[in-house]
C-alpha cells in the first residue's frame, strides 16, 4: 500500500509491505522524502517505488544439495 504522508511540513511517500522468511512475515514501511522534488519528478518516484517496494519480500531457500553415488561404486 503506497500513501502520501506530511509531517512537520515535509512530505513523504510511505509504502507498507510485508517480508517473509520461513513462514514468519513482519510487516515493514519505507519512507521516501520527496518535499524537494518538483510534480514531475515526484510521479517518476513514485511510480518506481511503486515497482520496487509495492510488493512482499520473500526469501529463497538454499537448495539442498543431491546426493550422487561415486563414480566408482557398481553397486
Amino acid at each position: 500500500m503506497t500513501r502520501t504522508v506530511i509531517v512537520k511540513g515535509k512530505e513523504y511517500y510511505v509504502i507498507t509491505t510485508f517480508i517473509q522468511i520461513d513462514g514468519v512475515e513482519a510487516p515493514v514501511q519505507v519512507h521516501i522524502n520527496v518535499s524537494h522534488l518538483n510534480e514531475e519528478d515526484k510521479f517518476k518516484i513514485q511510480k518506481n517505488s511503486n515497482y520496487f517496494f509495492n510488493r512482499i519480500f520473500k526469501s529463497i531457500p538454499k537448495p539442498k544439495p543431491q546426493v550422487k553415488k561415486s563414480w566408482y561404486k557398481f553397486w
